[in-house]
């Protein structure tokens, strides 16, 4: 079990998928990250974002170090269910 708030996910997602990417991993934890997202100090769209964007590179350069990472851009429409 890791230390940071959706480490377990983020190794899962990561380990089990051939071509793992930012939106599918928000795609499939929807739900998980809005909960697992209560515990950061983010209050805004752009702020989950560069949250999850940033728990995704480390993970990927941790568990999959041989992907290459792409550059991500915020979809705006991912994120805005995380608004309080």
């Amino acid at each position: 079990m890791g230390t940071r708030v959706g480490y377990d996910e983020l190794r899962n997602y990561i380990e089990n998928n051939k071509n793992p990417s930012m939106i599918g991993f928000v795609t499939k934890n929807a739900d998980q990250l809005a909960y697992l997202s209560t515990s950061t100090s983010n209050t805004t769209p752009q702020g989950y974002f560069n949250h999850w964007k940033n728990q995704f590179v480390m993970a990927v350069c941790e568990f999959r170090p041989d992907l290459n990472i792409r550059c991500l851009s915020l979809d705006i429409g991912r994120y805005i269910f995380f608004k309080s």
